[in-house]
């Protein structure tokens, strides 16, 4: 939880992606869209429970510099009982809850 902490107070590089509820709405809408192609009836459902979705969008929180791809995988124990994160190929800005979903 500290190394974690400790993550979420570094200022996050602009340049890195922001992930929030609108960009993963985006995504939704993006795959009901590809689900519409495969089977019509399955994507009018999907884009049904999107917009149902868009309308139940939390309220912005700040971003924080997350992981993105946080598991107990992605932490090193040192022999002195220290943590630290590894492979951060999914780094972004993000809600801290982010990493913890």
């Amino acid at each position: 939880a500290a190394t974690l902490a400790r993550l979420h107070e570094a200022e996050p590089p602009p340049s890195l992606p922001l992930h929030g509820p609108v960009q993963a709405l985006d995504l939704a809408l993006r795959a009901t869209h590809d689900l519409a192609r495969l089977a019509p009836e399955l994507g009018d459902t999907a884009h049904r429970l999107a917009d149902r979705l868009a309308t139940q969008l939390p309220p912005q929180e700040a971003s924080v510099l997350a992981h993105g791809d946080l598991h107990a995988g992605q932490f090193l124990r040192g022999d002195d009982d220290t943590f630290a994160l590894v492979d951060f190929d999914r780094a972004c800005r993000a809600p801290a809850a982010h990493d913890l979903a």
